[in-house]
């Protein structure tokens, strides 16, 4: 009788293969000039030699918190954002006659509701420049100011168009 191939089964325990350990990091001395109490620590931050620094004053001159930067640029966007999305149904006949895009000027007040709406440069095209003005009435009124930012009206300009 010819010899039946054999087949060997595999082991179940197949060998682990045990990845390089990194290097275990040692204990580093503290420094000897370290502050007494974790208060120190924290009034001596954000300084170099240690002496008080002024806070941050804005362009206009006015101190702003940080709450209030943060909610001027987050209104900003909403407002940007809501446009941007109404912008896309600009129809195709106002596209191919404008030669750029129309610029709307506009100020939203406290509550949301908009003010002194005008066309603060034209597209080319009558029907795009129409369009332009009814889209930021259309998407009004917008979320109110946010009172930390303490403005009571916000002047916009905004690109409508295809370009």
């Amino acid at each position: 009788m010819p010899a039946q191939p054999t087949v060997q089964a595999e082991s179940a325990e197949a060998p682990v293969a045990v990845p390089e350990q990194p290097p275990i990091p040692s204990v580093r001395p503290t420094p000897a000039a370290a502050p007494a109490t974790a208060s120190e620590a924290f009034e001596k931050r954000g300084t170099a030699d240690g002496h008080e620094i002024k806070a941050a004053i804005a362009s206009k001159g006015r101190k702003q918190t940080d709450a209030g930067n943060a909610a001027a640029s987050r209104y900003s966007g909403e407002v940007a954002s809501k446009l941007a999305r109404a912008n896309r149904r600009i129809s195709k006949t106002a596209q191919t006659k404008a030669r750029n895009n129309a610029l709307v000027a506009f100020e939203v007040l406290a509550n949301g509701n908009i003010g002194d709406l005008q066309l603060a440069r034209s597209s080319g095209s009558p029907e795009l420049d129409r369009f332009a003005l009814d889209l930021v009435r259309q998407q009004a009124p917008f979320p109110p100011i946010p009172p930390e930012t303490g403005l009571l009206s916000w002047r916009f300009k905004a690109p409508v168009g295809p370009f």
